[in-house]
């Protein structure tokens, strides 16, 4: 009898041990989808037209409306700013509405949706997001990239008729400790050439 309990509570001892270990060697899930460590830098070209243009992480932060940015500078669109909360990304241009656009959250599962009111050329518009992929690999310029987010983003307006018109749509992927590998809409595209993420 006392064999037989030395040996459950043997079991029972390697079972929990066994257990520990496992929870310890559990991949933390991928949260990095837009890296802002200084002066990172991502250059891109467009297709068909073969133009380039890049982003960098200027190094300086600010502060809109008690929440603080990272700022961006791209050679074809200038200044914008960066932050993210609690999976969310959000990007701002620094117009006169200062409106921050949820463009991506990591936290969500495939199929989940969301929408956002904005003012494009002085009409009402609908900007709706939907994550149709996650945690996929990804062949982007000859490079596969892991741990893919690809959110699809529909533009409609309302040009003063009372009811919404599509005027775009686009995927957009990104990798996790990557950021933004393709904008896809269609025929024009834009793929992640180059990128140089500088450690913290």
């Amino acid at each position: 009898m006392k064999l037989t309990r030395l040996l459950f509570f043997l079991s029972f001892v390697l079972l929990l041990s066994c257990d520990k270990e496992s929870k310890e060697k559990e991949t933390p899930p991928p949260d990095n989808y837009q890296p802002v460590t200084d002066f990172s830098i991502w250059t891109y070209s467009e297709y068909p037209s073969t133009a380039l243009y890049s982003i960098r992480i200027t190094g300086w932060d600010t502060t809109f409306n008690k929440k603080k940015y990272t700022e961006m500078f791209s050679t074809l669109h200038g200044y914008s700013y960066f932050r993210k909360e609690a999976g969310n990304y959000y990007i701002m241009f620094p117009d006169d509405t200062l409106t921050e656009l949820l463009y991506l959250k990591d936290r969500g599962l495939t199929g989940d949706n969301w929408e956002q009111k904005v003012a494009v050329s002085g009409f009402d518009a609908t900007l709706k997001y939907k994550i149709t992929a996650r945690d996929i690999e990804s062949l982007v310029n000859g490079v596969i990239y892991k741990e893919v987010i690809t959110v699809r983003r529909d533009t409609w307006v309302d040009f003063g008729t009372g009811s919404d018109s599509l005027v775009s749509s686009e995927l957009g992927s990104y990798a996790n400790n990557v950021g933004l590998i393709l904008i896809d809409k269609g025929i024009d595209k834009v793929y992640l050439s180059h990128y140089q993420i500088y450690p913290e």
